[in-house]
């Protein structure tokens, strides 16, 4: 389990510093992980071309429209308590929230709303 959260707040990391690059270059943050991926970003898999992509244990999805206020990826675990117990979020200011719970993020506003940082 430790091993997989350790991986799941790394890779939350590595999609948010992808994102900041992203919006660098495009005046706009991705709506998907795959668009990362096209980009260079990110690998093949933390980028593929479904909804959210799986490695280490994790689901990682990307919310939003393209904007810094809408922003938002996390992490949850495939099998709560299995393969991980908490879950993981950052949006466009790159902090990484944790939810004890392994609670799934709705929006930004719900990922900011956790008030855990890592």
């Amino acid at each position: 389990l430790n091993a997989n959260e350790h991986y799941a707040t790394s890779n939350i990391q590595t999609i948010s510093v992808a994102a900041q690059t992203y919006w660098s270059v495009k005046n706009t943050l991705p709506d998907t992980l795959s668009k990362l991926r096209g980009e260079g970003l990110i690998d093949n898999t933390l980028g593929c071309s479904t909804t959210c992509c799986a490695k280490s244990g994790y689901s990682y999805c990307m919310g939003g429209t393209g904007l810094t206020t809408d922003f938002f990826v996390y992490a949850v675990p495939q099998t709560p308590n299995v393969t991980g117990v908490r879950s993981f979020c950052a949006v466009s200011d790159g902090v990484v929230m944790v939810s004890p719970s392994g609670a799934t993020p709705a929006s930004q506003a719900a990922c900011i709303a956790w008030n855990n940082p890592l």
